[in-house]
């Protein structure tokens, strides 16, 4: 008996200690927060030097559309009174009084056709041309808006209105496949051994070849190379200088075993540019191959089944240490990267790319490998993190990852439920990321696009910090929120239970150092004569 009062009492002081030290935490977290954020500043202000020092040499090396150089180039079946649409040239040829006018289609913004009456009328919408960096309001070029030209023969003018929007679609693909395959950093070749090379033999790739055959992945002078046994054709060569991170999931917790490279720079696999490769393994399909048929048949009583899952363990067991080891080897053959192992333990679940996924922090990365498409955050990277949604009585809130490369898109990762908000603000902090926390959801491309404007003016006023609400604020704000949910009696319990706390919090210190000193078993015995007492 007295071992069981002991025990409680034991937990009662713990419990009584946990705010303390939750209080504790979280002063040392916002001043480890300060510190970050003008580091972050600091490092925003350098990478957004470098930007401008390549912009202005790209803006150098950039060359502009042209129709044609001069205009004896112009095609002499051209007249002056028609519009002619030069495929050859992806040029709109129009007439300005009696004068053919090239007119490039990347200056076009689109083109309709509208009947008025007996006549048609084609409308010509022109881009708005960018402004110069020393332009001002004095000095600003004048710009052509729009054309309208009237035409008797509507058929004439319906074929054009098509010819100018399929020549604008043509050249606007070509310029995206031109600019995909131009982002392809040309790489060296594989350096590749003449003899049998170390292998996984029978493995699958994401993204899917031209079919979904298995193949060998195989470890060479300078890199890997995965290729199918249907055709030569079908091969994937990743250079080690290439990856930047690897990545090896077990299929403990996972369908499949993987091994994951997040590369530097895309490379084409087929016709589209990716940054994520993935090798992998099913269990089942490892399974029913190590099993035969006629053993297969055996497994229908309950003895059996147990059988067949101590089978299953062995052979994720022997397909983990396999795929481990080869990863390992392609550590020690590049030796500029490290193997990851996402984590379990600090995982949280959150919908991202539309689909609900499992996401696992490793020691460089946030990431979701189970299945495209893939998830993979590299924590150097990210500038700072906004927590969206933080509003009390709310059971998700959202997370966007903001980069020190304003040009790439934020990331977001929405419906985290809030009991993991805790772990992941230690995660985050631990990981030396600046957060910021708030109970709205920002319009990040506008929130970028004023960053970009003016950078030294944002963070010269405070950067991400000055969108940190204070704490009155945030007192203020969560009083309101918690008077709506009393109006709207759908959270009495969730408010009882904040008026208790504030009732508590309140006598704790109005009580002061009286409580403090006073024992849990006295507290109670002080309350039950008090009781008695108003009897």
């Amino acid at each position: 008996m007295s071992s069981r009062n002991t025990m409680e009492k034991t937990q009662k002081r713990n419990l009584r200690s946990q705010p303390k030290k939750d209080l504790e935490n979280e002063k040392q977290r916002t001043e480890h927060q300060k510190e970050l954020a003008e580091m972050k500043t600091e490092m925003a202000l350098k990478e957004h030097e470098r930007k401008e020092n390549e912009k202005e040499k790209s803006q150098d090396e950039t060359e502009k559309p042209t129709s044609y150089t001069k205009a004896s180039l112009i095609p002499h079946t051209v007249s002056s009174m028609t519009i002619f649409v030069d495929r050859k040239n992806n040029t709109v040829v129009v007439p300005i009084y009696n004068t053919p006018f090239p007119c490039h289609v990347s200056t076009i913004r689109s083109v309709s056709k509208s009947d008025d009456g007996h006549s048609a009328l084609l409308r010509i919408n022109f881009a708005n041309p960018q402004k110069a960096p020393d332009e001002t309001e004095h000095t600003a070029r004048q710009a052509i808006r729009s054309m309208t030209f009237k035409s008797k023969n509507q058929i004439r003018m319906t074929s054009l209105a098509r010819d100018i929007a399929d020549l604008k679609k043509r050249y606007t693909q070509a310029e995206e496949e031109k600019k995909e395959s131009g982002s392809v950093v040309a790489q060296p070749a594989l350096a590749m051994f003449q003899t049998r090379s170390v292998f996984l033999h029978d493995v699958h790739i994401r993204p899917v070849l031209q079919k979904k055959f298995p193949g060998d992945l195989e470890i060479h002078s300078n890199g890997v190379l995965f290729r199918q046994a249907v055709g030569d054709q079908n091969r994937v060569e990743i250079l080690f200088t290439n990856i930047k991170h690897l990545f090896f999931v077990p299929c403990d917790t996972e369908p499949c075993v993987i091994i994951h490279f997040h590369l530097r720079t895309g490379i084409l696999i087929g016709k589209k540019k990716t940054t994520d490769i993935q090798f992998y393994k099913e269990t089942a399909k490892a399974l029913s191959e190590d099993t035969t048929g006629a053993r297969r048949k055996l497994y229908h009583r309950d003895e059996d089944e147990v059988l067949l899952e101590k089978h299953e363990r062995i052979v994720g067991e022997r397909l983990n240490a396999e795929f481990q080891a080869f990863a390992e080897k392609i550590v020690a053959a590049a030796g500029t990267v490290d193997l990851q192992t996402p984590e379990t333990e600090s995982a949280f679940l959150g919908i991202t790319h539309r689909q609900t996924a499992l996401l696992r922090p490793t020691e460089e990365c946030l990431v979701y490998l189970t299945e495209p498409p893939f998830t993979v955050i590299t924590l150097s990277d990210v500038e700072v993190v906004s927590l969206e949604r933080v509003i009390f009585g709310l059971k998700n809130f959202d997370m966007v990852f903001v980069f020190f490369d304003k040009a790439s898109p934020p990331v977001s990762i929405a419906s985290i439920p809030m009991n993991s908000l805790e772990a992941v603000k230690d995660w985050l902090d631990g990981s030396n990321i600046l957060f910021i926390e708030g109970k709205i959801n920002y319009n990040w491309n506008n929130m970028l696009k004023m960053v970009r404007t003016d950078p030294v003016e944002f963070y010269s006023q405070g950067g991400w910090m000055s969108l940190q609400p204070h704490e009155g604020e945030e007192e203020e704000s969560q009083e309101s929120v918690f008077e709506e949910s009393a109006e709207d009696g759908s959270d009495e319990t969730e408010d009882s239970q904040e008026s208790v706390f504030e009732e508590e919090s309140v006598e704790e210190e109005s009580a002061g150092a009286e409580s403090e000193g006073m024992d849990w078993d006295e507290l109670e015995e002080k309350t039950r004569r008090e009781e008695e007492q108003r009897k």
